[in-house]
C-alpha cells in the first residue's frame, strides 16, 4: 500500500521519479541523471546499480528528507524505508502526506520539476 500511495503521488506531482522495492521496503527513484522514465510502469530491474544509486550528500535526497521531518515523518536517506505490521493505516496516510507536502516544498523552491 505505501508503494502504490507513493508512487501514485508521485504521478500525481507528474514528477519523472520511480517508486519501486520488494515485501515491505519503499524506495523512491528521484532520478538524479533525467532518464526518461514513466512512473506508472517503472521497473528498477531495467537500470544498472549504478543508474539505481544516489550519491552520498545528493541535495534533492536531503531536501526531501528535511521536508518530510517538517511534516513529522522520517525517511531513510536510500531514500524510502520499510513499513511493518506495527505501522497502523494511520501512520501510512500521514507518510504519504508528508510525502505529497514535500513534493509541494520541492517544487515551491524549484527543486523539482514536472516531467512536462
Amino acid at each position: 500500500r505505501l508503494r502504490h500511495e507513493i508512487r501514485a503521488a508521485v504521478l500525481e506531482a507528474d514528477l519523472p521519479w520511480g517508486v519501486y522495492g520488494t515485501f515491505t521496503g519503499t524506495h523512491i527513484f528521484t532520478n538524479p541523471s533525467g532518464l526518461k522514465i514513466d512512473p506508472a510502469s517503472f521497473d528498477a530491474s531495467t537500470l544498472t546499480y549504478e543508474q539505481l544509486k544516489v550519491k552520498r550528500g545528493n541535495d534533492l535526497i536531503t531536501k526531501l528528507r528535511v521536508a518530510m521531518r517538517l511534516e513529522g515523518v522520517d525517511i531513510a536517506p536510500w531514500p524510502g524505508g520499510p513499513a511493518s505490521a506495527m505501522h497502523t493505516d494511520a501512520d501510512l496516510d500521514r507518510t504519504v502526506g508528508a510525502f505529497r507536502s514535500a513534493v509541494r516544498m520541492l517544487k515551491a523552491e524549484g527543486a523539482v520539476t514536472a516531467r512536462g
